[in-house]
């Protein structure tokens, strides 16, 4: 019996071992990353992505965010796709997506597809501090995670692999759980997006640090819905209005990567202003507006609001040389909108900096892991040798 005990033990502690080395390989294999210094938005010219916008009533509502029904029932999705579509077509989307955990879902929206409209998304993560990342356009799931806590080598190295295949990559929910803090948004490079409305938590705050540090990254609103049924908090609350040539995923996915859309917070979907147009005139933003705004107010860097407009459908600023990026909040009865921000630039394209991979650091820390794994193993063998 002692024997049997022994064996018992012996085989639980190499499961133990085995099971810590698979858990923390992962870490181990993670590149270390040199990032580049946060530097604000430079240049004589301003980028503004609403420039040459098609006509004003080629605006589409759209969500790239819900859970349906899946993984037997863990993810807590209480809804078939059927319904989650109904749901969002009354409410009057043209694009309606269902975003479940690890797995593209493909049964609904089958005419779309067959009509290039479909947009296949994923909500990528199974860690437990909700690092995850809405993956827009990929055609297979990516089972690649750091399951434990993330720094921001971990997360640098999870953005790179997701946008291998040309997605369209946002930052799901980011300041939920402090999931991406704001030295994070600094650093990280190679996202598109981050989800600043959701209805768990807003991330604008967040949004102007990455901003601030010279990250030409876009807002997205989406519901993150999981039960159809509650229209108090979770559906219809947060949208993203894009303003494209047509439905086609690749014109869709075009004013996706230029900008070419706002984020909408309100209830059950219903707008109460339309963005109409955003230009630069002899050196003032210009904003117009459907309808009268009850505020619509002027942000730049640091997050400072640098004016005021109440009550008017149309609103001005003079741009100064102090300013590096404006963007715009407007406020109305029932809705808030949130544009994207004009960025100074010199005139061909906005630089985007990348995080290189440091490979002398890289292979130091593989080098201390494993020799730290040797060591654990040459004690425990011993000591059970010695039993």
């Amino acid at each position: 019996m002692p024997k049997m005990k022994r064996k018992i033990g012996k085989f639980f502690l190499y499961f133990i071992l085995l099971l810590i080395l698979f858990i923390t390989l992962q870490y181990a294999l993670c590149p270390v990353y040199d990032f580049p210094e946060p530097k604000t938005f430079y240049g004589n010219q301003w980028y503004n992505p609403y420039e040459g916008m098609e006509n004003k009533t080629d605006w589409y509502k759209a969500n790239f965010h819900t859970h349906s029904k899946a993984w037997l029932g863990i993810t807590s999705g209480k809804d078939t796709p059927e319904k989650i579509y109904k749901t969002y077509q009354e409410m009057g989307y043209d694009i309606i997506c269902i975003s479940n955990y690890q797995s593209i879902n493909q049964s609904i929206n089958t005419f779309q597809e067959e009509n290039n409209e479909y947009i296949p998304v994923y909500e990528h993560g199974m860690n437990i501090r909700k690092n995850h990342q809405l993956v827009i356009g990929a055609q297979k799931v990516s089972w690649k995670d750091f399951f434990l806590l993330q720094n921001v080598h971990n997360k640098q190295n999870i953005i790179n692999h997701l946008k291998e295949d040309g997605t369209f990559l946002v930052l799901a929910h980011p300041i939920w759980n402090n999931a991406y803090t704001p030295n994070d948004v600094k650093a990280l490079t190679g996202y598109d997006a981050l989800e600043v409305f959701n209805h768990y938590k807003c991330s604008i705050k967040l949004w102007d640090v990455a901003l601030s540090a010279g990250k030409p990254v876009w807002l997205m609103s989406n519901d993150d819905s999981h039960n159809m049924e509650d229209f108090s908090a979770q559906t219809g609350r947060c949208w993203t209005m894009i303003n494209a040539a047509s439905l086609k995923k690749e014109d869709i996915f075009a004013a996706l990567k230029s900008g070419r859309m706002y984020g909408v917070r309100g209830k059950k979907g219903f707008n109460d202003n339309y963005l109409q147009k955003v230009d630069i005139f002899d050196n003032h933003l210009v904003i117009q507006c459907q309808n009268p705004a009850q505020e619509i107010r002027f942000i730049g860097q640091g997050g400072i609001v640098k004016k005021k407009v109440t009550n008017k459908d149309q609103a001005k600023f003079a741009l100064t040389p102090t300013d590096t990026y404006i963007r715009a909040e407007i406020y109305n009865p029932k809705t808030t909108i949130l544009l994207n921000p004009i960025i100074r630039f010199e005139g061909t394209s906005i630089k985007k900096f990348s995080a290189q991979r440091n490979i002398t650091k890289t292979w130091l820390l593989r080098v201390i892991f494993f020799f730290h794994i040797g060591l654990i193993i040459f004690f425990v063998k011993k000591k059970m040798t010695n039993k």
